[in-house]
């Protein structure tokens, strides 16, 4: 049974799955924080992987907006969501999700926490021990031995669009496609194990703001359910 299905018991009492609104957001939530989010590893065509290394390590902090869809196999749309990200080197993540999908999912580089206002309820686990090969951890690292684990390509000559596929062919992710305008990020999409494709998009994205010193702190004061599993 995968954890997103466990049924969280805390102080005696038995509360809903994790995230029951929408479980293919949140697989999709959970794959690019429990992996490390921007930390990515890969090795493919030496000029894409070169050229998406360089592009990725001048992003120390980001910003935006996002929209995000995510289809089945048939095409067919099974959810969609706003929210905002903000991400920092090195395997920083605020990822909030506005109503009626109300949530923030925060990673400090050590710890994740996954807060769920609606339910009252916050998940906490070791954010390295749960790193796997997953594309997106090339975001936020340099590291060689990290970009090796993958395979990298460019979707074409204007060299505005990466695929990165890992090379074992396991995790929730399969395929990681990132959207460049120039130098910037505008967008990326998914392929996970259940086929299932989830696109998000980047609007009103910045590279240069004051980073506020709360930014990846959780506050969990007040009635919250705790399930630490560090």
């Amino acid at each position: 049974m995968s954890y997103l299905h466990q049924v969280i018991t805390v102080t005696g009492k038995c509360l809903r799955p994790l995230y029951p609104r929408s479980s293919t957001l949140n697989r999709f939530i959970y794959a690019i924080v429990l992996s490390g989010i921007f930390a990515f590893s890969a090795q493919a065509d030496d000029a894409a992987g070169a050229k998406l290394k360089s592009l990725l390590s001048g992003i120390n902090q980001f910003k935006a907006q996002y929209a995000q869809v995510i289809t089945d196999s048939g095409n067919n749309i099974v959810h969609e969501t706003k929210g905002e990200v903000v991400l920092a080197r090195p395997d920083k993540l605020r990822w909030e999700t506005y109503a009626p999908d109300d949530n923030v999912l925060i990673a400090d580089g050590e710890t994740v926490w996954n807060i769920d206002p609606f339910a009252m309820q916050v998940t906490v686990m070791d954010q390295k021990g749960q790193v796997k090969d997953n594309p997106f951890m090339l975001l936020t690292s340099d590291d060689d031995s990290v970009w090796s684990k993958f395979v990298i390509r460019a979707a074409d000559d204007n060299a505005s669009e990466y695929i990165v596929t890992p090379k074992n062919g396991e995790g929730q992710i399969r395929e990681l496609t990132l959207l460049f305008d120039g130098n910037s990020l505008t967008g990326l999409s998914t392929l996970d194990a259940q086929e299932q494709t989830s696109t998000i998009l980047f609007s009103q994205s910045s590279t240069r703001f004051p980073m506020a010193a709360d930014t990846f702190q959780a506050d969990i004061s007040g009635q919250f359910m705790v399930d630490d599993q560090r």
